[in-house]
């Protein structure tokens, strides 16, 4: 049987997946995605926090398994039934790697969980300050992006002049 065709994993084989990706079994992961497809990628052992393969890994530092969860697909933004992210819980254990490879993947900082946390704000409750650390650089290099995009922008728009846009008039002639 090749993945996806309709076969579905038993709660054995989901404990199994759950605790591989605990424990960092990347090979045992891949396997079983192999079996069963990527549809399973957001399967949970049924617990009322809904924690995926991709919370456990984050969790627990495992950044290879991080990396093949989402390379398989995971949603490196899926929030858990608290409103927190990978991110945030992978900030809150001081697990620097795995921060670093969700940020590249594109998760998002702003994210704030039911508890009023963001994972810059779960680092320092945690006293994880090298998490911290990485995370308000990762804030100042977007903000200086944005910054220069904006610059490149008004650049364009002002045709390379040093016109204030605010003061800028256009006029408009009837024809």
């Amino acid at each position: 049987m090749m993945a996806g065709d309709d076969m579905a994993p038993n709660d054995a084989q989901i404990r199994a997946f759950i605790s591989a990706a605990w424990e960092g079994d990347t090979v045992h992961i891949r396997q079983f995605l192999s079996i069963f497809g990527p549809d399973y990628l957001d399967v949970t052992r049924g617990e009322p926090i809904n924690w995926t393969a991709l919370f456990w890994s984050a969790k627990s530092g495992q950044r290879d398994t991080v990396a093949a969860l989402l390379d398989a697909g995971a949603d490196v933004n899926r929030r858990d039934a608290s409103g927190s992210t990978a991110l945030i819980w992978a900030a809150g254990m001081g697990n620097d790697d795995v921060v670093a490879l969700l940020l590249e993947r594109g998760a998002d900082m702003s994210v704030i969980d039911r508890e009023g946390r963001t994972a810059l704000g779960f680092a320092l409750e945690g006293k994880k300050a090298a998490t911290a650390k990485l995370l308000t650089d990762e804030t100042a290099r977007k903000a200086a992006a944005e910054k220069a995009a904006w610059e490149d922008a008004m650049r364009i728009f002002t045709n390379g002049t040093k016109r204030d846009i605010r003061t800028h008039k256009v006029k408009f002639r009837p024809k």
